[in-house]
């Protein structure tokens, strides 16, 4: 029962301004409650099923996020627009307000709304973002930055070191870099060195993230977004598991945001074949979620998309999940 309430107070919370309430969100603190929530950016019902149908075909396996127990749907139009964006949609899961597009976390007059992350952090709970794309991208950004625009990289990367979130693991390296280090900073600071200062410890590959046992740490191991390309980057999955390592050392709880970026970007290519890829590797996060919440007993994972994109339709392929051919209606949203 209490895991049901639990799922049932966030969904409550992501889509309505009227649930975030001290009253309401104390009853997951006094219960010290791990919240991991994954999000599939531009994942909708055929992304999950063409990845599925690639993985197992018609036999009876199952995507480790086709395994979880409680299944909902939402609308993800935003406050201007019928269609989405991941600014918006990320607004309305991080705070529970609805947004214009292309703002983060911030009400069309300009209004800052507290996130979910920060109420963590305000209460004693460590906080964790994970991204395949540059971390200052709109949807790690929302959970810790409020600007007019999601194209303000700069400005966000330094909202997020302000807002002193303890585990950020992503790309986006040259947002925190000035443009003599080879960043696109045009303030001449440098953020990896600020970080340093503010007690964080910078790794830029995958032997010094596995050296690393403590908190805060800033993780940045591409200029731009993750290759997602074995061996040049870790993976969704590596990052997943030590990210849960680092924060779960708390007593007090910890939230942590997982976004599987590049499954939009695919979409948005109407590349099938990368579409499908990236939903299996951010599933290997969901995984190891799920893993954790089994042997911890006091987690809740929640999987989620910011919104569907390319229209995408499966329109053919083998028993095997051979040969499956997809349709598109759009490279948008």
């Amino acid at each position: 029962m209490i895991r049901i309430f639990l799922f049932s107070f966030i969904i409550l919370f992501l889509t309505s301004p009227i649930v975030y309430c001290e009253e309401n969100f104390e009853r997951i603190i006094k219960k010290k409650t791990n919240v991991i929530l994954l999000i599939g950016d531009g994942m909708g019902i055929s992304q999950i099923a063409a990845a599925h149908f690639r993985r197992h075909g018609t036999t009876s396996g199952k995507l480790a996020m086709e395994t979880m127990p409680v299944v909902g749907y939402l609308y993800t139009f935003s406050k201007n627009y019928l269609v989405s964006e991941s600014a918006s949609s990320g607004t309305a899961l991080a705070t529970g307000f609805k947004t214009n597009n292309r703002m983060i976390s911030m009400l069309p007059d300009g209004t800052r709304v507290k996130t979910i992350l920060q109420a963590c952090r305000d209460t004693g709970m460590k906080t964790g973002l994970i991204a395949t794309s540059a971390i200052s991208h709109a949807t790690p950004a929302v959970f810790a930055s409020h600007v007019r625009k999601r194209t303000q990289y700069t400005e966000i990367a330094s909202q997020l070191l302000q807002n002193k979130v303890d585990v950020l693991f992503g790309g986006g390296r040259s947002h925190f870099l000035p443009r003599s280090r080879g960043g696109v900073r045009s303030d001449g600071r440098n953020l990896m060195l600020e970080a340093k200062m503010q007690g964080y410890t910078t790794v830029i590959n995958q032997m010094e993230l596995d050296d690393t046992e403590n908190i805060p740490v800033l993780g940045l191991f591409q200029k731009t977004s993750l290759t997602t390309v074995p061996g040049k980057d870790p993976s969704l999955a590596m990052l997943t598991v030590k990210a849960i390592q680092l924060l779960s050392k708390g007593s007090n709880g910890f939230f942590l945001m997982v976004e599987g970026s590049r499954i939009d970007w695919g979409c948005h290519a109407n590349d099938l074949h990368d579409a499908t890829r990236q939903t299996l590797l951010f599933d290997s996060a969901v995984l190891a979620s799920l893993n954790f919440a089994k042997s911890n007993g006091n987690t809740l994972v929640i999987v989620t998309a910011d919104h569907e994109c390319g229209g995408l339709a499966v329109n053919w392929g083998s028993a095997k999940g051979r040969g499956i051919k997809a349709g598109w209606t759009s490279k948008g949203h």
